[in-house]
């Protein structure tokens, strides 16, 4: 009897300590995709202005701080190159 009771302690504790873990992995997973889906959706919606004319020659432009930073500046720089050559 003892052990069937500390066995559904223990169950219980272990279920607990599942959900909060799921619970906390899925927010910290919507987060983390935030950051990145933003950024890459705000790099598409800019060259697809600029590819289209109705943004001739500017620039990508992103929040500071974002973690696509560096791929930002790598396409401002081609698009530099890019005047540079016309």
């Amino acid at each position: 009897m003892g052990m069937t009771a500390l066995f559904c302690l223990w169950v219980d504790d272990w279920i607990w300590r599942v959900a909060l873990g799921l619970v906390f992995g899925a927010l910290s997973s919507l987060w983390i995709s935030r950051q990145v889906a933003g950024p890459f959706y705000r790099i598409e919606r800019d060259l697809e202005s600029i590819l289209h004319g109705a943004r001739q020659g500017e620039r990508v432009q992103l929040r500071e701080g974002d973690p696509l930073q560096h791929l930002a500046d790598l396409i401002n720089e081609l698009i530099e190159r890019a005047k540079k050559l016309i």
